[in-house]
């Protein structure tokens, strides 16, 4: 009496039958549709940035990003904007004095999250001056 062979059933040489009875946790109708788009990045956010002259730029940050972040994302994009090499920007300076400004709220907290101040994609900041660097009358 001969003991049954797995995939005798099959034509010679041909496992693919064998492996599916061999693993119960395969199931070949099993379907992982949309499971690599899980593991994209979410698409940044654009802001618009009013500079004290009226004039605008665009700047892209993460949706996760930190009033930090988006500090560092408008230097970036101001210094490629204006690339004379003549014009030195002491951003320390400019941090110093100015800060962005969300909806009458100051942006002064650099490890504080944009997303938990409400800012969305296309919402505009605007430069102001920091209060306590104004000159007393």
């Amino acid at each position: 009496m001969t003991s049954p062979s797995i995939g005798a059933d099959l034509p010679e040489g041909c496992l693919c039958g064998a492996l599916v009875s061999l693993s119960p946790r395969f199931k070949p109708d099993s379907s992982r549709r949309g499971f690599a788009y899980n593991f994209l990045p979410p698409e940044p956010l654009t802001l618009s940035i009013v500079k004290l002259d009226g004039s605008c730029f665009e700047v892209k940050v993460s949706r996760t990003a930190t009033v930090g972040v988006l500090k560092e994302a408008v230097k970036d994009v101001f210094t490629q904007l204006n690339d004379d090499k003549d014009s030195n920007i002491s951003w320390s300076h400019v941090w110093s004095h100015f800060c962005l400004s969300y909806k009458g709220q100051k942006l002064i907290d650099d490890k504080k999250y944009i997303r938990f101040i409400g800012i969305k994609d296309d919402d505009q900041l605007q430069f102001v001056q920091h209060l306590s660097n104004l000159e007393p009358d």
